[in-house]
């Protein structure tokens, strides 16, 4: 209980110190990256623009390349004090690329490579930042997740190939396509869809002395390509095709759906942690949402915005680097969090 008060103390004295600096308003860089080996106008593949949210609409500005990598995919701020990017680098089945996860800087230069053994989509750490998986992108068989033991935030070393089952005997479905970690229930998640389609939604746990997972479904037929865990909400945002959609673990249900356009397959979303949110949409659409307010992904009074970004767009890091130096709005931002997180635990102690 001394903790929890010493964790709300510090937030609220992080956030009411720099709320006179913060509103609704968010702005940063947001890195990106396409499927399309440089096609795209830039010649490159990982790739950065700025935001800009002023309260009632969004531009994006100053569209850079910033490196043509053998393949680019999932895309992570890694746990070390560098706050270098982790890249999904796809691969086989369904890319001729490298088999691998790369670590380049924000301006993308090299710094290393680690072998997946399979294709690397979509990307995920542990809260601990000690552990990374891959996951492919179909036809993978029992073994569509790679994990990687990371040291110092960084990566050590080729990946292992981890044995996927299911708890369902009647569900046959392995071909992990995203991940993500809930650190207020210690819970890993998963979604099976393909690009388009629907696939299940559920929890996954890993043994990592046996390099082992196992899935437990909790909803069938939805579109879960890809997972996020949102601080914010502590709630997690599953999408696919035109859907995003977010799940409250509270209550084991779906309590918000937001539908794009007809032309979009949302292949995935970013939060900062404070009610905003980015979709990366394959169309090269990018989707904003500002729920800040309602605390639903599709609640009344949001503000949204979807706009055409770049050709072949694929995916987008987090809204905010939790490992660079913080700025005002960015303390802010951190505070928020601490707030939300210990909210969340004395309701859980009470």
């Amino acid at each position: 209980m001394k903790k929890m008060r010493i964790l709300m103390s510090s937030a609220l004295l992080l956030t009411c110190g720099a709320a006179g600096l913060w509103a609704d308003p968010v702005s940063g860089t947001l890195f990106l990256t396409t499927f399309d080996h440089g096609v795209n106008g830039l010649g490159t593949n990982l790739d950065k623009v700025t935001f800009n949210f002023n309260g009632t609409s969004i531009s994006y500005t100053g569209l850079t390349g910033l490196a043509l990598l053998p393949g680019a995919d999932g895309l992570l701020f890694a746990p070390n004090a560098s706050g270098n990017l982790l890249v999904g680098g796809q691969g086989t089945p369904t890319d001729g690329a490298a088999n691998e996860v790369l670590e380049r800087t924000v301006n993308g230069a090299a710094v290393s490579t680690a072998a997946a053994g399979q294709g690397a989509y979509n990307i995920a750490l542990n809260s601990a930042g000690t552990m990374l998986f891959s996951s492919n992108n179909g036809g993978c068989g029992t073994q569509c997740i790679t994990g990687f033991t990371l040291s110092g935030g960084n990566l050590s070393g080729a990946g292992v190939l981890y044995t996927v089952s299911n708890s369902l005997a009647v569900d046959t479905n392995l071909d992990v396509r995203g991940l993500t970690f809930d650190p207020l229930n210690n819970t890993w998640y998963y979604g099976s869809a393909g690009d388009t389609g629907t696939g299940d939604f559920g929890t996954v746990a890993f043994n990592n002395g046996t390099h082992t997972a196992v899935l437990t479904p909790i909803l069938q037929g939805v579109p879960a390509h890809s997972v996020a865990f949102d601080s914010f909400t502590g709630d997690i945002f599953f999408n696919g095709s035109q859907t995003i959609a977010q799940y409250h673990p509270g209550t084991n249900t779906v309590v918000s759906t937001f539908t794009g356009g007809a032309g979009d397959r949302i292949d995935q979303v970013a939060t900062d942690g404070a009610g905003h949110l980015i979709g990366s949409s394959n169309n090269g659409d990018v989707i904003f949402i500002d729920y800040d307010a309602s605390h639903l992904i599709n609640g009344g009074g949001n503000f949204h915005n979807e706009q055409f970004l770049i050709n072949n767009l694929d995916d987008v890091a987090p809204l905010v680097n939790p490992n660079a130096t913080p700025e005002p709005a960015s303390i802010f931002l951190f505070g928020s969090v601490l707030v939300g997180i210990a909210f969340k635990l004395r309701k859980r102690n009470a």
